[in-house]
C-alpha cells in the first residue's frame, strides 16, 4: 500500500470513516474549509449555510464558536489540505479495491499511478511561482517574488525550518489540553452523577412529605402542597443548572476532543507547507484551550432533606432543607515544630467542662498533652515518654491513652493520679492489647477502645476498676459517647463508622465516601446537636481530609470541611466550634 493510502487507513483506524464526512451534507468532504474552532465543512455547504460574501461572523454549525469571515467570504477561508488529501487517498484506495476485483492488472496500475505525491504549493498572489518561504510576520507561505515586494521588510524562514518549529509548538500544547480534557470529562461525569443524586433526593423528599401528609389527612394538605411547591421549584432550578452545566461541559469536551484529533493529525501527517498554512489557526485554538483553568467547575448541589416538624402537635410537615450546614475555618492553632506550643503528630482532642481544650500529640519532639484556654490561648504542656494517642476529660481531670497497656488519669494539678489496665483481674500480663481511644460518659464512666482485642471497656472513674467489656464489630480506633449510652466507633482503614447501644448491638453502620476515591479511612468522630454526628474522612490516594456530617439515623447530610492534611481526632467545643487535630496543627471551624 502506498504512503497516501497508508495515511488514510491509519486515520480511519483511529477516528473512523465519519472523520471524512462533512457534518452538514453527511457526505465526503469537497474542498473542505477550516474554521477557527478547527471544524471543517465543504465549501459549498458553508456557502449555503452563510451565503453573504461580505465581512460577517459565521457561527460553527457544530460548536457555535464564531469565525470572522473577511471580504473574500467563504472562499477566503483556508482550505484544510491535509483533510482533503486524506479524502482523496481513501477514494483512490476504494477505487483500487474495486478495480482489483473486476478489472485487468492495467486498471490496478492506473490506480497505483494515481496515488498522491508530495504537494507543491503555488503562490496565491504570483501565478506560476511556488512557495519557498514562511513569512513569520504575516504567518503565511510566500514565494521569492513576495520576499522582494510585499514582504520585503518581514521576517521569514525556509519552509522546512519553519515547519519544524511550528510542528513542535503544536505538540507542546497537546499535553496541557489533554490534561484539561481529562478534568472536564471528570467534571462532566460528576455532573451526571449529581443529576442522579438530585433525582433521588427529590424522590426521597417527595415520599417523606407524602407519608407525613397521609398521616394527618386533610388537615395537612395545605402544608403538603407548600413544601411540594418548594421541592418542585428547587428541582426545576437544579435540573436546569445540571442541564446547563452538562450541555456546557459536553460542548467543551467535544471541542477539546476535536481539537486534539485534528491537531494530532496535522502535526503528524501534514506536509510542511500544509502545516505552516494552517498553523496560526491551530495555534490560536490550542492556546485558547490551554489557557483555561485546571480546576473543574463546581457541580450543582444535590442536597435535600426534610427536617422534622418543630411542633408535632400542629399541622406542620416540617421544613425543607436544600443546603448542607456551612462551616468556615476561623483559626489554625500551632504549627509543625519541636517547641512545646508546636505539633508533630496531633491525634486526639478533648474539651473540658470549663471550656479548656486538651490535645494529644504523638510527635517525637512534641510528645505530650497540650492545654489551651477556650479561646485557644496556650496554657500548659505535659511531656510524655510514650506516645499519647487520645485524651478525654472528666471533671477537672484528664484521661490519657498512650502507647502502653495502662490508661493514665491526671489530676487538676496535671500530676499522675493513678493508672489502670483494661483486662479482667487475673489476666496474663502478656495478653496483647492496643489501647488507642478514650471517652467519658455523662455519669463519669471511662470508656476505652482496644483495637487488638476489638473491644470497648468501661471503668469506674475513681480507680479505673473494670465494669464491663463490650465486643465490637468495628475496631475502636476513635470513639465518642452520646446520649442514652450510645457509642460511636470509627474503624480507621476499615472505612466503617458504627453506632452501638449500651450492650454492643449495632444500630447502624455508615461507610463514608469521597468523590474520585476508591478507598477512604475514617478518623475521629464526635456527636453534635440533636444526635447528629461528625466523621473525619481521609482519602487514601489523594491524602486529602474531609469532615462529613450525618443525621442521628446515619444519613449523610453533607461535607462541612475539606482540604485537611492528615486529620485525626475531632471534638465540639463549648463555643460550638469543631476542633480537628490535623497532625501539624489544630484547625478550628465555626458555623457560617
Amino acid at each position: 500500500m502506498a504512503e497516501g493510502e497508508d495515511d488514510a487507513m491509519c486515520v480511519l483506524d483511529r477516528f473512523g470513516e465519519e472523520y471524512l464526512n462533512c457534518t452538514i451534507c453527511q457526505d465526503r468532504y469537497k474542498q473542505p474549509k477550516i474554521l477557527n474552532c478547527l471544524h471543517s465543512f465543504c465549501k459549498e455547504c458553508l456557502l449555503k449555510y452563510q451565503p453573504s460574501q461580505g465581512p460577517v461572523k459565521l457561527s460553527c454549525p457544530v460548536c457555535r464558536q464564531e469565525t470572522v469571515i473577511l471580504e473574500g467570504g467563504v472562499a477566503g477561508l483556508k482550505t484544510n489540505f491535509p483533510l482533503s488529501g486524506i479524502v482523496e487517498a481513501f477514494q483512490r484506495h476504494e477505487e483500487k479495491i474495486l478495480a482489483s476485483g473486476r478489472s485487468s492488472p492495467a486498471a490496478s496500475e492506473r490506480a497505483q499511478a494515481s496515488l498522491p505525491q508530495r504537494s507543491v504549493r503555488e503562490c496565491r498572489k504570483h501565478e506560476g511561482e511556488r512557495t519557498w518561504f514562511y513569512c513569520e510576520t504575516c504567518q503565511d507561505l510566500v514565494c521569492r517574488v513576495c520576499t522582494t515586494k510585499t514582504h520585503r521588510e518581514h521576517e521569514f524562514q525556509e519552509i522546512d525550518a519553519a515547519a519544524l518549529a511550528c510542528r513542535e509548538s503544536l505538540r507542546g500544547y497537546l499535553p496541557r489540553v489533554g490534561e484539561l480534557l481529562t478534568g472536564v470529562e471528570g467534571a462532566l461525569n460528576a455532573t451526571k452523577n449529581t443529576h442522579h443524586l438530585v433525582v433521588a433526593a427529590v424522590e426521597r423528599s417527595r415520599q417523606e412529605v407524602t407519608d407525613r401528609a397521609m398521616a394527618a389527612v386533610a388537615m395537612v394538605m395545605d402544608a403538603k402542597q407548600r413544601i411540594l411547591d418548594e421541592i418542585d421549584s428547587t428541582e426545576e432550578e437544579r435540573a436546569k443548572a445540571v442541564k446547563e452545566q452538562t450541555k456546557s461541559l459536553t460542548m467543551l469536551r467535544d471541542k477539546m476532543r476535536h481539537s486534539l484529533t485534528v491537531s494530532e493529525h496535522l502535526s503528524s501527517s501534514a506536509t510542511d507547507e500544509d502545516l505552516l498554512s494552517l498553523f496560526p489557526i491551530f495555534q490560536a485554538d490550542l492556546k485558547e484551550l490551554g489557557d483555561r483553568p485546571t480546576t473543574p467547575p463546581s457541580t450543582p448541589t444535590s442536597f435535600m432533606r426534610l427536617l422534622p416538624a418543630t411542633q408535632p402537635t400542629m399541622v406542620d410537615l416540617g421544613r425543607l432543607v436544600v443546603n448542607t450546614e456551612k462551616w468556615k475555618m476561623t483559626k489554625k492553632v500551632g504549627k509543625w515544630g519541636s517547641d512545646k506550643k508546636d505539633f508533630d503528630g496531633a491525634r486526639g482532642v478533648a474539651v473540658c467542662p470549663d471550656g479548656r481544650i486538651a490535645v494529644a500529640d504523638m510527635g517525637l519532639w512534641t510528645r505530650g498533652i497540650t492545654f489551651f484556654t477556650s479561646d485557644w490561648t496556650y496554657e500548659a504542656f505535659i511531656k510524655f515518654a510514650d506516645k499519647p494517642r487520645d485524651v478525654a476529660s472528666i471533671d477537672d481531670r484528664i484521661v490519657v491513652a498512650d502507647n502502653t497497656a495502662a490508661v493514665k488519669v491526671y489530676d487538676a494539678q496535671r500530676s499522675l493520679a493513678f493508672r489502670f489496665v483494661t483486662t479482667p483481674p487475673g489476666t496474663d500480663t502478656k495478653t496483647p492489647v492496643n489501647i488507642v481511644s478514650v471517652a467519658v460518659k455523662k455519669d463519669g464512666v471511662i470508656v476505652v477502645g482496644d483495637v487488638e482485642r476489638k473491644v470497648v471497656t468501661e471503668h469506674r472513674s475513681t480507680d479505673g476498676e473494670l465494669l464491663r467489656t463490650i465486643p465490637t464489630n468495628v475496631p475502636p480506633y476513635f470513639l465518642d459517647v452520646g446520649e442514652t449510652d450510645k457509642l460511636l466507633l470509627s474503624g480507621l482503614d476499615t472505612g466503617d463508622v458504627e453506632e452501638i447501644d449500651g450492650v454492643g448491638t449495632a444500630k447502624f453502620t455508615v461507610r463514608p465516601v469521597i468523590a474520585g476515591e476508591d478507598q477512604v479511612s475514617c478518623g475521629g468522630v464526635c456527636y453534635g446537636e440533636e444526635g447528629n454526628f461528625y466523621v473525619v474522612v481521609h482519602g487514601k490516594e489523594s491524602h486529602i481530609g474531609h469532615v462529613h456530617q450525618y443525621t442521628s439515623a446515619g444519613e449523610f447530610l453533607g461535607c462541612v470541611a475539606q482540604d485537611l492534611y492528615d486529620p485525626n481526632g475531632i471534638a465540639l467545643t463549648t463555643r460550638g466550634e469543631l476542633a480537628v487535630a490535623d497532625c501539624f496543627s489544630v484547625k478550628v471551624y465555626a458555623r457560617m
